[in-house]
């Protein structure tokens, strides 16, 4: 009852060929992994600049923010942008035009 079912060779050869495929993959993958591991380097962090084009204003400019001072928010406004500021200090909002501060107003949070 046991009849044999000729295998392709190609068939065989394509099954091992994948197989190998698999492994090699794997062990790149997991090299890659462990290189990006071992050599992790902080993140480049760029200063906010000024939108390109806008007239009489230097090329960057650089909001100087206190010491634990994070962008919590920002939002587009007519004109430039809204920068909610958290920590440093008191929340505030800052609005962003033209390449320069042109208000600063301290929020007032309810408890």
């Amino acid at each position: 009852m046991s009849e044999s079912v000729p295998v392709s060779r190609f068939l065989l050869a394509a099954v091992i060929g994948m197989g190998a495929l698999i492994v090699v993959g794997t062990t790149v993958l997991m090299f890659a992994v462990v290189h990006r591991l071992a050599h992790h380097r902080p993140a480049d962090t760029a200063p906010v600049v000024a939108p390109s084009g806008t007239a009489g204003v230097a090329p960057s400019e650089v909001i100087q923010l206190a010491p634990g001072t994070h962008i919590a928010q920002i939002t587009g406004v007519p004109g430039g942008l809204a920068l909610l500021l958290t920590g440093g200090g008191p929340d505030r909002v800052v609005i962003w035009r033209n390449g320069a501060l042109s208000a600063d107003t301290v929020l007032s949070v309810a408890p």
